[in-house]
């Protein structure tokens, strides 16, 4: 029997405070309005490659301002040189400043996925080229550690271009799935299906068109397969968005459980797993979250990105933490050993 208990996540105010004030005055305070920081200058987001291809996202902080501080480099396809621009680009960018009821405020973890590009065209390198076909034969003979560690071996030394990228993490997929690891499949293929804004507006992929569309399907089915209902959503809205597929009985059922079950009032549970890097991130669709499960190997914190505060939350088993409506929208992530299994349940109130 799961047995669910509210703690205020705002732990530096407990020493202040007591927890039934905060509470309270949380429940008793109308909703903040938040209106989003708005770009003035964004000069380079986008600049010519010299060798490598890349695709990189960045967290900054928009300040009251308007100015930007505490450049940060998430990962994706990248190297030292494209970061440090990214750095000197993000710092010089202004905005008209985001406001909370009115009056500007700085807004944390912001983030932006920039798209380092050698040509106008999608390419693959003689390299990654080379490989395709040994790989698809160690999937027909169901080799899948080989075709993973043969993957691998690419994505470490022999990616050069946003199309190799995408589609290694593609392959990766099918790996991962005959290795019957759902999690890391999903994983891949977020990484397969990693976007950017368009400079004309839009946005932009870094695999073909058609090899797009089916990413995308594989994607909500995978979603679905670990319960993560957010996700499904998600991989859905992009599928819907650049294409015209028929009806898919399948797609159309997974679609409504995950709308049922976000709509719901009930506990909403879904599946989480550190594959890599030691950490799992998770945008949440209730501001009110616990742990549970935990399993094959050990969790050790939460942080929590939110637009107006970040917070690091030591983690407690049977311990439920409220994100508060004045933090804005937040990002989870779940920090431990990789292989780390568990459970995420979030509530209603």
């Amino acid at each position: 029997m799961f047995v669910k208990k509210t703690i205020i996540s705002v732990v530096v105010a407990l020493t202040l405070t007591s927890l039934s004030t905060i509470v309270a005055a949380q429940e008793a305070a109308p909703a903040p309005v938040f209106v989003n920081p708005v770009p003035l200058m964004q000069e380079g987001r986008a600049f010519p490659g010299t060798g490598n291809e890349g695709v990189i996202t960045a967290r900054y902080t928009v300040k009251a301002d308007g100015t930007t501080a505490d450049v940060e480099i998430l990962g994706g396809f990248t190297n030292p040189f494209y970061e440090d621009i990214i750095r000197k680009n993000i710092a010089a960018w202004t905005f008209t400043p985001g406001t909370v009821n009115g009056e500007a405020r700085d807004f944390f973890n912001q983030e932006y996925t920039f798209k380092v590009k050698v040509s106008d065209t999608l390419a693959i390198s003689p390299a990654v080229q080379a490989a395709l076909e040994p790989i698809r034969q160690s999937i027909a003979d169901k080799d899948f550690a080989a075709a993973r560690d043969t993957i691998n071996g690419l994505l470490a030394k022999e990616v050069h271009s946003v199309l190799d990228f995408a589609l290694m993490n593609e392959m990766m997929v099918t790996a991962q799935m005959g290795l019957g690891d759902p999690f890391a499949a999903l994983a891949a293929s977020k990484l397969a299906t990693l976007s950017s804004p368009g400079l004309a507006g839009g946005t932009e992929y870094n695999l073909t068109p058609e090899l797009l569309d089916g990413a995308l399907k594989q994607q909500v089915a995978l979603a679905a397969t670990v319960r993560q209902q957010g996700e499904v959503l998600n991989a859905w809205q992009q599928l819907d968005a650049i294409s015209d597929a028929p009806a898919d009985a399948k797609l159309d059922e997974w679609i409504a459980t995950a709308r049922q079950q976000l709509e719901s009032p009930d506990p909403l549970l879904q599946l989480g797993k550190i594959v890599a890097n030691g950490h799992w991130e998770h945008v949440p669709s209730r501001r009110i979250f616990t742990v549970a499960d935990v399993r094959e190997g050990s969790l050790n914190k939460v942080v929590a990105h939110c637009a107006r505060r970040t917070l690091e939350l030591e983690y407690q088993e049977g311990v439920d933490w409220t994100l508060p409506p004045t933090f804005g929208d937040c990002k989870l992530d779940f920090l431990g050993s990789n292989g780390t299994l568990f459970t995420v349940y979030e509530f209603a109130q």
